[in-house]
């Protein structure tokens, strides 16, 4: 058994990031955390005082300038592909509405299938009105693409290592990235399957960098581009 990566951007994170990864590098599910910090400013949590907490060598950081948690994922997964051959890649926010014990079960979920198929995150408890509204339009239109999922907008999924590299190369920077990538699995053939797991926010919703108007309008568009008017 390898193990999945687990691959976290993070942009601006709560001060909780470093104890949730030290949680998940516990598991010998997980053979390598890589957490893609996308340009958050000085006053952050910083580089150094990461892996002094952690203090694990399979901790990889990448450091860039902020584009995006689409530029950030596409980092991270071209990382996986260069340097962790044959790994499952499960990605999950750093914004502390993913736990460690749902993102394991999603790592663990990857190793028992083989990698035969995508795996989604599908939260079960109630969500903020704008994530619900949000999610029931992507999920309509998905579903007019073929694409059979609950939970659209989840951030924490099961990438199997056939898939890691066309990912990788997807041409998206922002939140449509997440979209786009479940359209490209299904169009090249493969399985995606729901997971249930637990619903996390705070109070408002203050650490989701999401803006409703603005990333709710890319995602549709790439749901136009790339699954409804696409041959």
């Amino acid at each position: 058994m390898k193990g999945s990566v687990v691959l976290i951007p993070a942009y601006r994170p709560p001060v909780t990031l470093p104890a949730l990864i030290k949680e998940i590098l516990k598991s010998r599910q997980v053979s390598q955390v890589i957490v893609v910090d996308d340009g958050s400013e000085e006053g952050w949590l910083c580089h150094e005082d990461w892996r002094l907490r952690i203090e694990d060598w399979r901790l990889r950081i990448i450091d860039r300038k902020h584009k995006g948690k689409g530029a950030a994922l596409r980092a991270g997964l071209a990382e996986a592909y260069r340097h962790l051959e044959g790994h499952s890649v499960v990605t999950a926010d750093a914004d502390g509405q993913h736990t460690a014990k749902d993102i394991l079960r999603v790592a663990e979920y990857m190793d028992l299938i083989d990698q035969t198929r995508v795996v989604t995150g599908s939260r079960t408890g109630p969500m903020p009105w704008r994530s619900r509204l949000g999610n029931a339009v992507a999920r309509f239109l998905l579903y007019r693409c073929g694409v059979m999922i609950h939970d659209t907008q989840c951030g924490l999924r099961g990438i199997p290592w056939p898939l890691v590299e066309p990912l990788s190369k997807l041409p998206y920077d922002g939140y449509d990235f997440e979209t786009a990538m479940l359209l490209a699995a299904h169009r090249d053939g493969w399985i995606i399957r729901d997971l249930p797991i637990g619903t996390v926010y705070e109070k408002g919703n203050r650490s989701s960098h999401f803006r409703p108007l603005r990333d709710s309008w890319s995602i549709l568009k790439v749901i136009v581009k790339e699954g409804l008017l696409r041959p």
